[in-house]
């Protein structure tokens, strides 16, 4: 995840500042729409995508949008690559029982993770 830096007012209210993330050579990072929409899915970045999955479940992380352009792919300058979610973090039910039960939370991310698969042709482990 991005780090957050605060809250910041603009024109059409509040808004959660956080941080870009670029690659090692500067450039802004790919997000995973861009990579799927190129066919620049290479075994590093279903790799990368793979560690994303396994660490939101390990972590209870609840996404609230699983599309691809929510997830950015940060390259390195020594070529590695790790997956950030860039936007859509929470729960967004209106009352929200997986922040109470664990094995809904579990089944919520596991759905959100099959979508993410599904529209990026990245097969979950």
């Amino acid at each position: 995840m991005p780090k957050i830096f605060g809250v910041v007012q603009t024109d059409i209210g509040p808004g959660l500042c956080v941080e870009l993330i670029t690659d090692g050579d500067g450039s802004v990072s790919k997000t995973l729409s861009h990579l799927v929409g190129s066919s620049a899915i290479t075994p590093q970045v279903v790799s990368a995508i793979q560690e994303l999955f396994a660490k939101l479940l390990a972590l209870g992380v609840d996404i609230k949008d699983p599309g691809l352009s929510n997830i950015a792919l940060q390259k390195t300058s020594d070529g590695q690559i790790t997956a950030k979610v860039i936007d859509g973090i929470g729960i967004h039910t209106l009352i929200p029982f997986s922040r109470w039960f664990k094995s809904i939370r579990t089944q919520n991310i596991q759905a959100k993770i099959n979508k993410i698969s599904a529209r990026s042709g990245i097969p979950v482990v």
